[in-house]
């Protein structure tokens, strides 16, 4: 980071700067306990079926054992935080947020989930001033479901992604492919010259792009690798 302050004479000045964390030296998460978390997390946790989370005596993981789950894969658990801060944080014109529509997951990557929703969070996004309508492309349909739509928040870093699926023509069951981009098009908030821009975006700097351009708390800190310590010759 580069930035100049003017300094006058016989005077103090307090600069706070927000420094980018690289995502290559985080080693885990300090995140809260399941109990700590928002009831309505509890909730989707509860009622996930996550075939990659299978529980020894069959069936699928949920609840407190799928959340304990994540910490061997804090990326996975950082992305369900992040998402559900933001989705909390989303308003609808019926006075529910984004995350009261929220039912359990079925399948989950480092920077989306695939959530389980009630039919009444569709009508109220296409609806709503804080989204609009953008291409459904760059998404793959859950199989058996097919891509029905898909909106973006206007915000100009850390938008929230919607794209609605539906099993069925008629009735049927319905999810939303969820993400948070880092901004509406190529700009980064912390202006980044990236080596590669494909692969999945790095929930660590979602991270950084809630809690410095939104000042939206996500929950959770960085734990960093312990410096080495350099000893002198005996």
């Amino acid at each position: 980071m580069q930035f100049f302050i003017t300094l006058a004479d016989g005077h103090t000045l307090a600069q706070k700067v927000a420094f980018p964390v690289d995502p290559a030296r985080v080693v885990a998460i300090q995140a809260p306990t399941f109990a700590g978390l928002d009831p309505r997390v509890q909730t989707v946790l509860a009622q996930s079926e996550i075939p990659r989370f299978q529980a020894p005596g069959g069936g699928f993981l949920q609840g407190m054992d799928l959340y304990q789950a994540f910490d061997v894969l804090p990326r996975l658990k950082a992305c369900l935080l992040n998402i559900t801060a933001k989705s909390a944080a989303t308003p609808l014109r019926d006075g529910t947020t984004c995350m009261d529509h929220y039912n359990g997951m079925i399948r989950m990557e480092q920077d989306r989930l695939f959530i389980r929703i009630n039919p009444a969070l569709m009508e109220e996004v296409e609806n709503s001033p804080l989204f609009h309508s953008v291409s459904a492309a760059l998404h793959e349909p859950v199989p058996g479901y097919t891509i029905t739509e898909s909106f973006k928040t206007l915000d100009r870093y850390g938008n929230l992604q919607l794209t609605f699926q539906r099993r069925g023509t008629t009735g049927g069951d319905y999810l939303a492919d969820v993400d948070i981009d880092d901004a509406q098009g190529i700009e980064h908030i912390f202006q980044v010259l990236r080596n590669t821009i494909g692969g999945p975006t790095n929930p660590y700097d979602i991270h950084d792009i809630l809690v410095t351009d939104q000042q939206l708390d996500p929950g959770y800190t960085f734990v960093f690798a312990q410096a080495a310590a350099v000893t002198q010759p005996g």
